[in-house]
């Protein structure tokens, strides 16, 4: 790498070298380096698609969610690649969502499905958003069904069935969910699977056994901001 980024220094005009530093650096998850060679590049190369896709990616991945915004919806009319210009999408989208622009975050991800209909990572994505905000429930569960098609044993699209089922109210079917994603995530499970097997559970009529998946919810990250609620009265209040 640092031969690379030497190349660039000497040759600044080189595009094939900028881009190899900007590959290695996206795969090694060298995120502030990422983002500080891909404004270099795109000073230089104002017209290349690449460069603005890995800067719109490092500024998400660094929670620079307008800064990425900008560069994502720029930089999309500069990728002719259909895959990337996907990719592009999905970020835009998960940026949008971030700032809770959901309108905006809902045509980048039909963008992104129109580029790649089969894009599971954003049929999931959308699914979540949906089933969170408790609307078109019935799209959701169609989306959340074909990500699960293309990736049967991803815990985290197993949870977003679980979650479109339970707002859908079928929380037997639910439960079978759920469990199937914590089982698949038994190593390393989220506070968000323990907290909505609690949710689900409770709607069942299995209080006790909520309050405890609740609980152990509390131990680990990813949870709701509503969880000490649910702890502290018992109940629900959704």
């Amino acid at each position: 790498y640092k031969a690379l980024r030497e190349a660039c220094r000497l040759n600044p005009a080189a595009w094939g070298n900028w881009a190899l530093c900007l590959e290695i650096a996206a795969l090694q998850s060298w995120n502030d380096t990422l983002e500080a060679d891909a404004e270099s590049a795109l000073k230089l190369f104002p017209d290349q698609g690449l460069a603005y896709y890995f800067l719109g990616y490092a500024k998400f991945i660094n929670a620079k969610y307008a800064e990425a915004v900008s560069v994502l919806d720029k930089g999309r009319f500069f990728v002719p690649d259909p895959g990337i210009k996907a990719e592009m999408q999905f970020f835009l989208g998960l940026s949008h969502l971030e700032l809770e622009h959901f309108d905006k975050a809902y045509e980048a991800y039909e963008r992104a499905l129109k580029l790649n209909p089969n894009y599971a990572g954003v049929l999931n994505s959308y699914a979540y958003s949906l089933a969170l905000r408790k609307m078109r429930l019935e799209k959701a569960k169609t989306m959340s069904s074909k990500s699960l098609e293309l990736e049967p044993n991803n815990a985290a699209f197993l949870d977003t069935y679980a979650w479109v089922l339970y707002q859908l109210g079928d929380y037997a079917q639910a439960l079978e969910y759920i469990d199937r994603a914590l089982d698949l995530s038994s190593e390393q499970p989220s506070g968000e699977l323990f907290e909505h097997k609690g949710d689900i559970l409770f709607r069942l009529g299995e209080i006790e056994e909520a309050k405890n998946f609740w609980l152990r919810a509390s131990e680990l990250r990813g949870t709701s901001d509503q969880l000490k609620d649910k702890i502290n009265t018992g109940k629900l209040n959704d």
